[in-house]
C-alpha cells in the first residue's frame, strides 16, 4: 500500500487548502522544526485507515484550530495496482467514503477493509517508531521488551501472560493451599457460623436491658440541661468582668505614653521617614559617585579590546559552510573505501565457496558459461525430476523384495487347520455375553450389562471376524496368480526408471556433472547445485555493488580536490589536514567575532548602567536634600539633635502601638470602649462598675462544682450509652440465621470460582504455548536477517531461551568471535541494543502483515543519534525496507534531511510551508 497524494481543507494546524502530492513509493522525507507538524500528519494517516477516535467534533484532538472541524482527501494505490480515493469528514458526526475506479462506497467511520488485518491500536504501537521507543529499553527490563515483542506485538493495553496467570495463582491461594488440609476460605466461613450461633444464645437476653438503659439515660439528659443552663448564666457574669478590667487598664496606659512626645505635630508630619533609610541614601550618594568614576573608566578598557579582521579571514569565514560539508564528505571517503575493500575480499569469499561447492559435484573447472547455464536451470524443476526418480528406484527395491517374499512364501506354505478352535472359542465367549446381558437386563445391574455387551462383541471377533480374515490372507498367498503380475509390475517400474534418468541426463547436459554423481542423485546434490546457483547470483551483485561504490568515491574526491586548490595553506599535505586547517581558521574567526559581540554587548551595557547610575544619583540626592529639612525642623536646626528626637518618638509610638494592637486583640473591645465611656459618666468610682471581685469569685467557685458534677454525671451517662449501644448493635436472631444461609452460599461459590480459575489458567498456558510454536520461529528468522544487515555481518542469529513457557533470554551471535552473547546492558553496547530491537520491530511489523496489504511505517528521528558506521547500515537496511513498503521518515534536523535527500535522491517535504 502507498500513499500518493493529501488534500487537507481542515486537520489539526492545516486549515487551508493543503496538497501534498508525488509521495515517493518508497522513501516520503517530512521535514520541519517542533510543532511543524510532523505529528499531525501522523495522526492524519491513521485516520485515513482507521476513522476519526474520538468520534466527537469537541473531544477529537485533531480539530482544526480554526474552523472546527475536519476534512480532507487522500489518493492510495494497492499492492494489487487498484487506487482508491479516501473522503473522511467530520462534522456534527462522522463521514467516509471511498471512490474506486468512479464507483463510490460509503464507509461513515469505520476502517478501510485493507487495514482490517491490523487494529488501530497496534498500528499506533509497531508501526510507528521513534527515537524515544529505542531509549527507553534502557530502563525497562528486557523481558519486558522480549514479551511485548515477541507475545504481546508490543501493546501496553495487552497484559502478559505472565502478569495474568500470576494474579489467577495470588486470587487462587487466597481460596486455596495446597499444604492446608482445607480451603482457607471455608476455614473463614465455618469460624463465622460458629460466632454467629453463639451470638444467638446472648441475643435473647438483649430486650430487657435496654429498657432500663432507655429510663436511666432519659432521667440524666434532663439533669444535665439543667446544670448547663446554670454554667451558662454564671459564666455570663464572669466573661463580662473580666472582658472590661484589661481594656480599661490598656487605655490608662496608652494616656500616660502620648505625654512623652516630643513636637509631636511636627513629628507627625514627617513619620514616614525611616531614620536608616536616611542613613542608607547617604551611603548610596557616595557608592553611586564612585560607580560613576568607574564606569567611565571601564567604558575606554573595552573599547580597546575589540578584534579588527583582515579580508582573508573574512572570506574563509564565507565558506565556513562549504568547509563542513567538504569535512562530513571527507569521512564518506573513508567509509567508501573500507567498503569497497570489505566488499572486494567478500567477492573474493565467494568466489572460493564457489569453487569448493563445484567441487563437489564435477571434476572440471567452474568457468563463466557454465555460470550462466547453471543460473538458466530452476532449481525447483530439478529437485522434482529427482525426487521422482528417487521414488521410482524406491519402489522398484520394494516390489523386487515383495516378489522375492511372496515367492518365498509360496514355497514354504504349510495348511492351517486352527479356524475350528476360533469358532469354538468365540460360540463359548458370544453365549457367556449374551447370559451376562439377560441377567444384568433382569436385575438392573449396569456393570453385568455393559460386562455382556463387550462379551458378546468379543465372542463375535473370535466366531466370524479372524477366522475370515486368516482364510483371506491364505488365498493371498497362496495364488500364483499375485507372483506373475509382481514379476510384470517389476519391468514397468525398470523402463520408468531408464526413462525418469535419461531426462534428468538430457536437463543437465550443459552442466559438467561428474559421473559419480550422475548415477546417484541425492539431497546433498541438490544443496550444492542450489548453493552454486545462490551463490552466482550474489556474486553479481556484489560486483556491481563495488562498481558503483567506486563511481560515488571518484565524484566525492574530484569536488574535494577542486575546492581545496583555491586556497592556501601554511604547512598541510594531505587533503585531510588541509580540511583540518581551514576549519581551525574558521573556529579561530567565529570564536574572534563571538568575543566582539559579547565585548559589544558589554559596553552597550556598560553604557546604559552608567546613564541609569547617574539619573539614580541626581534623584538620591534630592531626596536626601529633603530628609536633611525636615530633621532640622525637629531637632531646632540641627540634623543629629533631629534624628535622636525623630527616634525617641519612634520608641514611644511604637510603644503605643503594641498596646493599640494588644487592645484590638480583645474581641468586642470596641464596643467594651464605648460602654466604659458611657458608664464613667455616671459612676464615682471603680468600686461601683459592674461586678465585684468577691462575686466574679464566688461565680468561679460555682462553676467548678457545677463542671465537676456535669463531668460525673456526662461519664455516668456515656457508659450506659455505650452498654445500651453495644446490645442494639447485636445481631436478632433472624439476622443471624440469614447471615448463616448467606455464609453457606458463600462457601459453594468459592468452590465453583476455585474450579473456573483453574481452568481458566490451564487453557490461558495452553493458547499461550500455541501462540509462540506458531509466532516467535518466524518473527525471530526474519529479525535475525535484519540485524546482519543493520551490524555490517557483526551479529546475526537471533535465539530465545524458555524457562517455564516464558521467554527468559535473547541471545545473538557475533560472527566474529563466532560465539553466543545474551542481550544485556552489560554485554552488549547501548547502539548495538538499539540494533537488535530495531530487528525485532521490523521483523514483527513483517510478521503481523504477511500476506496482506503491506501498511506504510513512521520513522521519528530514528536516525538521529546513530554514529556514521550505524547510520551507513541503517540507511542500507531502509533501502531494503522501502523495496517492499513506504516509510514515512520525520525529521527537524537539516543535516539528516540532507543525507537522506542524497542517499535516497529524494526531495524533502517542508511542513513549514505547509498550512499557516
Amino acid at each position: 500500500m502507498r500513499i500518493k497524494r493529501f488534500e487537507i481543507n481542515d486537520f489539526g494546524k492545516f486549515h487551508k487548502l493543503n496538497t501534498i502530492d508525488n509521495l515517493d513509493n518508497g522513501l516520503v522525507l517530512i521535514y520541519g522544526k517542533n510543532e511543524a507538524g510532523k505529528t499531525t500528519l501522523f495522526e492524519l494517516i491513521k485516520t485515513v485507515f482507521y476513522g476519526f477516535k474520538p468520534a466527537s467534533r469537541k473531544k477529537n484532538p485533531n480539530v482544526s484550530w480554526e474552523n472546527d472541524r475536519i476534512e480532507f482527501t487522500c489518493d492510495v494505490e494497492m499492492d494489487n495496482g487498484d487506487k482508491l480515493e479516501i473522503y473522511r469528514r467530520l462534522l456534527s458526526s462522522p463521514s467516509g467514503k471511498i471512490i474506486k475506479d468512479g464507483k463510490v462506497e460509503e464507509i461513515k467511520n469505520y476502517a478501510i477493509r485493507q487495514v482490517s488485518h491490523i487494529s488501530s491500536e497496534i498500528y499506533s504501537k509497531i508501526f510507528a517508531l521513534k527515537v524515544e521507543d529505542l531509549t527507553e529499553i534502557q530502563g525497562e527490563a528486557w523481558s519486558e521488551i522480549q514479551e511485548k515483542l515477541l507475545a504481546g506485538f508490543g501493546s501496553e493495553e495487552l497484559v502478559s501472560v505472565r502478569e495474568v496467570v500470576k494474579k489467577i495463582n495470588e486470587e487462587c491461594d487466597a481460596l486455596f493451599k495446597k499444604r492446608k488440609s482445607e480451603h482457607q476460605l471455608v476455614r473463614k466461613l465455618k469460624t463465622i457460623i460458629v460466632d454467629l450461633k453463639k451470638e444467638r444464645n446472648v441475643a435473647r437476653d438483649s430486650n430487657e436491658k435496654t429498657r432500663f438503659f432507655d429510663s436511666e439515660i432519659t432521667r440524666m439528659k434532663k439533669e444535665l440541661v439543667e446544670l448547663e443552663e446554670k454554667e451558662i448564666n454564671l459564666k455570663v457574669i464572669i466573661k463580662k468582668a473580666k472582658e472590661i478590667t484589661p481594656i480599661r487598664n490598656i487605655i490608662r496606659e496608652i494616656n500616660r505614653i502620648e505625654e512623652e512626645f516630643h513636637l509631636k505635630n511636627a513629628w507627625l508630619e514627617m513619620r514616614d521617614m525611616n531614620i536608616e533609610k536616611y542613613i542608607e541614601i547617604k551611603k548610596n550618594v557616595e557608592i553611586l559617585r564612585d560607580s560613576v568614576v568607574k564606569l567611565g573608566k571601564l567604558e575606554k578598557i573595552q573599547e580597546e579590546k575589540v578584534t579588527l579582521f583582515s579580508n582573508e579571514d573574512i572570506d574563509v569565514y564565507k565558506n565556513r559552510v562549504r568547509i563542513e560539508a567538504f569535512k562530513s564528505e571527507y569521512s564518506d571517503l573513508k567509509v567508501l573505501r573500507s567498503e569497497i575493500r570489505t566488499c572486494e575480499e567478500e567477492l573474493r569469499r565467494l568466489n572460493r565457496k564457489k569453487r569448493t561447492e563445484w567441487q563437489s559435484i564435477s571434476e572440471k573447472d567452474l568457468n563463466d558459461e557454465i555460470c550462466r547455464q547453471i543460473e538458466k536451470i530452476e532449481i525447483h524443476e530439478l529437485a522434482k525430476q529427482i525426487s521422482k526418480w528417487t521414488k521410482i528406484k524406491r519402489e522398484l527395491v520394494d516390489k523386487q523384495f515383495a516378489y522375492k517374499e511372496l515367492k518365498k512364501q509360496i514355497e514354504e506354505e504349510k495348511p492351517q487347520n486352527d479356524y475350528l478352535l476360533l469358532k469354538m472359542i468365540g460360540a463359548a465367549i458370544l453365549l457367556t455375553g449374551a447370559i451376562s446381558l439377560i441377567l444384568g437386563i433382569a436385575e438392573q445391574i449396569n456393570i453385568i450389562t455393559i460386562g455382556g455387551i463387550w462379551m458378546s462383541i468379543l465372542g463375535s471377533i473370535f466366531f466370524v471376524v479372524i477366522p475370515s480374515i486368516m482364510k483371506k490372507k491364505a488365498s493371498s498367498q497362496g495364488g500364483t496368480s499375485t507372483l506373475v503380475e509382481l514379476r510384470l509390475a517389476v519391468n514397468e517400474i525398470v523402463e520408468e526408471e531408464k526413462e525418469k534418468h535419461e531426462e534428468l541426463v538430457k536437463t543437465l547436459h550443459a552442466i559438467p556433472v561428474s559421473s559419480a554423481v550422475m548415477e546417484d542423485y541425492t539431497e546433498a546434490f541438490i544443496s550444492s547445485f542450489k548453493s552454486i546457483k545462490s551463490i552466482v547470483s550474489e556474486i553479481g551483485d556484489k560486483q556491481r555493488e563495488v562498481n558503483q561504490k567506486k563511481d560515488i568515491l571518484d565524484n566525492l574526491q574530484g569536488n574535494l580536490m577542486t575546492f581545496l586548490n583555491k586556497f592556501e595553506y601554511q604547512s598541510a599535505v594531505k587533503e585531510e589536514e588541509k580540511l583540518l586547517e581551514l576549519r581551525n581558521r574558521v573556529d579561530r574567526i567565529e570564536r574572534q567575532k563571538i568575543s566582539n559581540e559579547g565585548i559589544s554587548r558589554r559596553i552597550e551595557e556598560i553604557r546604559e548602567e552608567l546613564e541609569e547610575k547617574k539619573e539614580l544619583l541626581k534623584k538620591q540626592e534630592k531626596v536626601l536634600e529633603e530628609a536633611e529639612e525636615q530633621l532640622k525642623s525637629i531637632g531646632g536646626g540641627d540634623v543629629e539633635q533631629g534624628v535622636m528626637n525623630y527616634e525617641n518618638n519612634i520608641k514611644i509610638q511604637k510603644k503605643i502601638e503594641l498596646l493599640e494592637e494588644q487592645l484590638s486583640q480583645i474581641p468586642n473591645s470596641r464596643a467594651i470602649i464605648e460602654e466604659i465611656d458611657l458608664r464613667n459618666g455616671e459612676m464615682v468610682n471603680d468600686d461601683n462598675l459592674i461586678y465585684s471581685d468577691y462575686e466574679v469569685e464566688k461565680a468561679e467557685s460555682d462553676i467548678s462544682n457545677i463542671t465537676e458534677k456535669m463531668k460525673l454525671l456526662i461519664e455516668s451517662k456515656k457508659e450506659n450509652e455505650m452498654l445500651m449501644s453495644r446490645i442494639l448493635e447485636e445481631k436478632t436472631l433472624d439476622e443471624i440465621e440469614s447471615e448463616i444461609f448467606v455464609r453457606g452460599e458463600e462457601l459453594k461459590e468459592a468452590y465453583i470460582k476455585y474450579d473456573k480459575l483453574m481452568l481458566m489458567k490451564e487453557i490461558i498456558n495452553i493458547a499461550d504455548e500455541q501462540f509462540k510454536e506458531k509466532n516467535q520461529p518466524d518473527v525471530l528468522k526474519n529479525a535475525s536477517s535484519y540485524l546482519k544487515k543493520i551490524t555490517g555481518n557483526k551479529y546475526s542469529h537471533i535465539m530465545v531461551e524458555e524457562s517455564d513457557g516464558e521467554v527468559s533470554s535473547i541471545f545473538i551471535k557475533n560472527n566474529n568471535t563466532n560465539k553466543r552473547i545474551e542481550a544485556t546492558k552489560d554485554k552488549l553496547s547501548k547502539g548495538t541494543l538499539h540494533q537488535l530491537y530495531l530487528a525485532l520491530r521490523m521483523s514483527l511489523i513483517d510478521h503481523l502483515d504477511k500476506d496482506n496489504e503491506k501498511l506504510p511505517i513512521c520513522f521519528d528521528e530514528l536516525l538521529v543519534n546513530w554514529d556514521d558506521s550505524r547510520l551507513g547500515n541503517n540507511l542500507v537496511l531502509l533501502k531494503e525496507i522501502c523495496k517492499k513498503r513506504q516509510v514515512f521518515m520525520f525529521t527537524c534536523h537539516d543535516w539528516l534531511a540532507t543525507k537522506i535527500e542524497k542517499e535516497f535522491n529524494i526531495k524533502r517535504i517542508n511542513l513549514e510551508k505547509q498550512g499557516d
